[in-house]
């Protein structure tokens, strides 16, 4: 026996004592379908720069070693296996391998002929990566219906700390802010997922960046935070480290994600820190996607839909409980032809590509290609695929979500004439989510204006919502407006403004 494997929360170190001595780290992927490539280095070299972070009561450690090789996350239940490791490239010896495979560590094991580190575990099946827990406790309180820190926990989180060692299947995030700018972050709420059951929640309050700290009255309405709440609280700064070590590569979900992780960069860039590396899903995308049937897409709304028990809305914490619920209840009751409750695939069979938040870029969730997931269980798929299959819902239910409704509504005559809206002609065009587009034509029609179906010479303000190009009615606006016509087109930002809307959360 010359080869040992060190299993570690994903990772696989291999040290081989076979001329040469050698270390290979197998990273398991926790944020794609496929693993990632072998990294290998001399066994000196690797032992050279060799140390130990220990896990923490909350926070994962981390095991560094030399030779350019990746560092490997470490958790309670993978500690044994990182200490077995270390103490091995302190001595190099077929004694010493020998004595650490007959130990029984947890983790340690000798590989099978002709076994590659890839055949022990995949960190993208629904099973989840191998490994321990996030520091071992929900935050050490192990105080009945408490979170990570003590305050009230959302519905589903355990009075007491998981039996097992694994790693989270994925976290689910929500913040909440103190004004109007996304960066003014000043709650942190974490849901940590593991077999399918929300297992622990986080709160963490945390004072706003330097320069963002105004609260606004309309803020505190909404989730009842006030300066004195936060003002013993960690900044920003500390937070947002802290969470980027505890998800350290595991996926993320959010609902309406760009809200929150637009606030996270704008944060970490007002503090003048890195952002964390997330790859993250957003609910609010998935449930679109899948196309439900529902009066809006709202977090409350899908909660209900899945079955989740009243949260206290706009708390953080609780909202990243409730959006941990959907996205278990959409990948569970929308499966695709593989059923899954791993983010990163269920994405995938979306026809999605999941958001990163990486250096100083903010990369949204993008669609790749057709979707595999149905609205609905038998009935609809046998629906579906009488009517062209997958690719054709995917269609019916992107335009149905942007057509246009049959009946105009009469324009408000007796509107404030001041208003930007009164004489105008609008005309809207692409996506206008969360809102319905006969929503916001009654609304335009009561600020005084007069609707139109399509853009035309008559046309006076044309409203591009998000679109996968340029829609015919955005051209046929931009060349009447290249000849001369008196043509504004804005984008779906200005018209919310101007109607009074929220176009991000609170959702």
């Amino acid at each position: 026996m010359q080869v040992l494997d060190f299993r570690l929360s994903g990772a696989i170190v291999r040290v081989s004592l076979d001329s040469p001595p050698s270390a290979s780290v197998h990273r398991i992927a926790r944020t794609r379908s496929t693993d990632v490539a072998d990294a290998s280095a001399s066994l000196s070299d690797a032992a050279a720069g060799a140390s130990l972070t220990a896990p923490g009561r909350l926070l994962p450690g981390r095991l560094d070693l030399g030779g350019d090789l990746p560092s490997a996350r470490v958790t309670a239940a993978t500690l044994p296996a990182a200490r077995a490791l270390l103490e091995l490239l302190d001595s190099p010896t077929t004694e010493a391998l020998a004595a650490a495979a007959g130990k029984g560590t947890p983790g340690v094991t000798v590989p099978e002929d002709g076994e590659g580190p890839s055949a022990t575990g995949n960190g993208s099946a629904d099973t989840g990566p191998a490994g321990g827990t996030a520091g071992g406790t929900a935050g050490g309180t192990g105080s009945p219906g408490g979170s990570a820190d003590g305050a009230p926990a959302a519905a589903g989180t355990p009075s007491s700390p998981p039996p097992h060692g694994d790693d989270p299947d994925f976290f689910a995030f929500d913040v909440e802010t103190a004004n109007a700018d996304e960066g003014s972050v000043i709650q942190f709420g974490i849901a940590a997922v593991r077999d399918g059951k929300v297992a622990e929640t986080y709160s963490w309050p945390c004072r706003p960046p330097a320069g963002l700290e105004q609260f606004d009255e309309d803020n505190i309405a909404i989730h009842g935070i006030t300066p004195s709440d936060v003002v013993d609280a960690p900044p920003f700064a500390d937070v947002a480290e802290k969470f980027g070590r505890l998800v350290d590569g595991t996926p993320v979900v959010a609902h309406n994600a760009k809200f929150d992780f637009t606030a996270l960069k704008r944060g970490c860039a007002a503090a003048g820190i890195d952002v964390p590396d997330v790859a993250y899903a957003c609910t609010y995308l998935w449930a679109r996607r899948v196309g439900l049937q529902v009066e809006n897409y709202r977090l409350p709304t899908l909660a209900r839909e899945a079955g989740a028990a009243d949260f206290d809305h706009h708390d953080a914490a609780a909202d990243a409980a409730a959006c941990a619920e959907v996205a278990l209840w959409l990948m569970r009751e929308h499966p695709g032809p593989e059923p899954t409750t791993n983010p990163v695939k269920y994405s995938e069979n979306l026809g999605m590509e999941m958001g990163m938040l990486f250096g100083k870029r903010l990369v949204p969730m993008q669609t790749t290609g057709q979707s595999q997931v149905t609205s609905g269980a038998g009935g609809a798929r046998r629906k579906a695929a009488r009517s062209g299959g997958a690719a054709a819902q995917d269609r019916r239910a992107k335009w149905d979500a942007v057509k246009a409704p049959e009946v105009i509504p009469e324009k408000n005559e007796d509107a404030d004439p001041d208003g930007l809206l009164f004489g105008q002609n609008v005309t809207l065009t692409g996506d206008f989510a969360p809102y319905d587009k006969g929503r916001l034509w009654e609304l335009i029609a009561q600020a005084g204006a007069t609707v139109g179906k399509n853009t035309t010479k008559k046309t006076t303000i044309l409203v591009a919502g998000p679109w996968d190009s340029m829609t015919s009615k955005e051209k046929k606006a931009r060349e009447y407006k290249d000849k001369g016509q008196d043509i504004e087109i804005w984008d779906e930002k200005q018209l919310f403004t101007v109607l009074g809307l929220e176009e991000t959360p609170p959702f």
